[in-house]
């Protein structure tokens, strides 16, 4: 279907969302800065999303609701969110955060007045499940504004806590249609904003216009019943990233994956394909590998090994059917 072009796209991928979704859909719509579609991308909710969306969808015309009768995974839901949409500018929503009625409008004028900033983003606070602020504030600030290709790409690789929440920034739709896709694999947003940071600068507006919530229906908040289930595990007392792959992408599930590879071989590869001076390039490679070395990675390239081979031999120990 063909909508009017917008200045700014809104891709807002959902999957059994019902708790919050209307207080999000809210915020939005709540926008001082108007000119803007929602596209949302049901991943086959069982819950009440649906009706929530098309209740919505009648609602306002700017709001385009597009439904999968099953579920590919939140990985591909964030990319087909993005694949629907036509702005100008473009921005992922999560179904459960909120923004402030000036979000829009400030990085819109960034965007507008900058044209060397690529992402604009704002602080941040943390908010509970019932939307009050929470003690713990996190006004995130690393360098990603500088001028140098690869001092901003340390400063997405290195920071020891780090929560990656410029994902949900404005972005230039021309920079995202020819970066990288956001990979649906483990770590597949931290591989994103590192290739965004090579193309560009990113500008965070120091007040907190993005409230990032914390609930324990998020993938994070459940770690310790997966990590549970980790224990039946015959061979290796450890595990690979969380949540794993196959949440990401539900094809993966049982198959052999290498995480910790692909994590570093997509960013050399893409440092590697950049055009940019050999100085920097090679400086942009260093940067990868002091994270390797500093997060001790390379202990975690050796695990991804192992367990690839646990996973080998498990299926070896499935009896098979028996021929009649």
């Amino acid at each position: 279907m063909n909508y009017p072009i917008p200045i700014v796209s809104i891709g807002l991928p959902v999957y059994n969302s019902e708790k919050y979704l209307e207080a999000t859909l809210k915020s939005l719509l709540a926008q001082g800065f108007q000119d803007f579609e929602i596209i949302i991308s049901d991943n086959g909710s069982t819950d009440s999303t649906p009706v929530i969306c098309r209740k919505y969808e009648k609602m306002d015309s700017r709001i385009h609701y597009h439904r999968s009768e099953i579920s590919y995974g939140p990985g591909w839901n964030f990319n087909h969110a993005f694949d629907l949409c036509n702005g100008k500018y473009f921005k992922w929503q999560a179904h459960d955060d909120l923004l402030t009625p000036d979000f829009l409008e400030r990085c819109v004028e960034i965007l507008d007045t900058r044209p060397d900033v690529i992402l604009a983003h704002s602080s941040i606070v943390q908010i509970d499940s019932e939307g009050h602020q929470t003690e713990n504030i996190n006004f995130t600030c690393i360098n990603t504004d500088h001028e140098r290709p690869s001092v901003r790409l340390r400063s997405i690789l290195m920071p020891d806590k780090y929560l990656g929440c410029e994902i949900f920034g404005l972005i230039r739709m021309n920079i995202m249609r020819k970066a990288p896709r956001n990979p649906s694999c483990a770590h597949g947003d931290l591989i994103f904003l590192s290739c965004l940071a090579v193309y560009g600068r990113f500008y965070q507006i120091p007040e907190p216009l993005f409230q990032f919530r914390i609930h324990s229906e998020q993938s994070m908040q459940t770690l310790p019943t997966h990590m549970g289930g980790l224990k039946k595990r015959r061979f290796f007392p450890f595990s690979g990233p969380l949540p794993p792959t196959d949440w990401w992408d539900p094809s993966k599930k049982g198959k052999v994956d290498f995480p910790t590879w692909r994590f570093y071989r997509r960013l050399f590869s893409f440092v590697q394909g950049y055009p940019m001076p050999l100085a920097e390039k090679l400086r942009c490679h260093r940067s990868v590998c002091a994270r390797l070395f500093k997060r001790k990675d390379f202990i975690r390239l050796g695990i991804d090994v192992l367990l690839a081979l646990e996973l080998v031999l498990q299926g070896s120990q499935v009896p098979k059917a028996q021929v009649r």
